[in-house]
């Protein structure tokens, strides 16, 4: 068997790393590939870095396309791609391992499952943090085929599309895609591999190096936009688990469960005044939190914190009148 990989890195405006990420495709041991480079209307150099590529590399396709965002650029490259599974990279990132490919693919050759998982390393490069952390599973997990229970129980379903390899039928014939002009694209993108996949397996490595540009707030890239699609993900999705007589169906209102407490964290970084009453609305949401698997959310004491923080109006009454005073002064 001589499985072909679709690698897709959607690019825009990233021209100082472009380069390392594709070089370190490149550089894999495994060769039976191909990189679709998806410009999303990049207004710097990166187009013209993609089409040289083509000239180095027979197996590096080029899609040039009007601006459209992260899961546009995804999507075409998904329409396009011919490989028995396919990986994203996100194109500021990088795999750090010249066999990744090879390791995936001795997994795929014996067991086939739908979804691979493999751990991810968060690279801060910051004028005051220059480190790189592991970000793995139980060892006990690796290399096997393994329910969605235990993969939601430890944490190890992580929301990215970056830190998995995805049988591609299963994205083309169920038509799993990104929802376009949506922020927080890869929670239901992962929703849809938890509806769809059936086997998953982990393995134990750590080839993904995933680059914060912005190490000091967990919030830097959070607005109200962001919280809107979130919410919008979090009602659709527990209403389809809820009424779905499907075997993953628990599995999906434990995930939800799971972006549920997220969506209250970070709903605690934005204050504006016109989101008071869709707090109110989201506590209608908080039967998810029986279905969570997670032991720390099932812990009375975070629990009661939680919500708290998601119901608590005269503490957000405050927070919007700094809020506006901030604004005026």
């Amino acid at each position: 068997m001589n499985l072909k990989i679709s690698i897709i890195v959607p690019v825009y405006k990233v021209e100082p790393y472009i380069n390392q990420c594709i070089d370190s495709i490149l550089a894999q041991s495994y060769k039976n590939f191909e990189v679709i480079l998806v410009d999303d209307g990049s207004p710097d150099q990166c187009p013209r870095i993609c089409d040289d590529y083509t000239n180095k590399d027979s197996r590096i396709k080029v899609v040039h396309k009007m601006n459209g965002g992260l899961s546009s650029a995804r999507n075409a490259g998904i329409d396009i791609a011919s490989g028995d599974y396919i990986a994203f990279i996100d194109s500021d990132d990088y795999w750090d391992d010249t066999d990744a490919i090879k390791k995936c693919v001795d997994v795929c050759e014996t067991k086939m499952p739908d979804v691979i998982l493999y751990g991810f390393k968060k690279f801060y490069q910051t004028a005051d943090r220059n480190e790189t952390i592991q970000m793995g599973l139980p060892i006990d997990l690796y290399g096997k085929e393994v329910g969605l229970r235990l993969l939601l129980e430890h944490n190890v379903f992580v929301t990215s599309a970056c830190n998995k390899l995805v049988n591609s039928k299963l994205l083309k014939e169920r038509n799993v895609r990104f929802v376009e002009n949506q922020l927080s694209e890869d929670i239901e993108y992962c929703a849809q591999l938890i509806l769809n996949a059936h086997t998953f397996v982990a393995i134990n490595e750590y080839f993904y190096v995933y680059r914060q540009q912005n190490a000091s707030s967990i919030s830097a890239n959070v607005g109200v936009k962001n919280l809107n699609d979130i919410a919008g993900v979090l009602q659709k999705y527990a209403a389809k688990g809820k009424v779905d007589n499907c075997s993953n169906s628990e599995a999906l209102l434990n995930y939800m469960a799971l972006q549920y407490v997220l969506w209250i964290v970070l709903s605690n970084t934005v204050v504006v005044s016109e989101q008071l009453a869709f707090f109110y609305e989201m506590k209608k949401l908080w039967w998810l939190i029986d279905y969570a698997w997670c032991p720390y959310v099932k812990n009375p004491d975070y629990t009661t914190a939680l919500l708290w923080s998601l119901t608590n109006s005269e503490n957000r009454q405050y927070r919007v009148t700094v809020y506006y005073k901030k604004k005026r002064g």
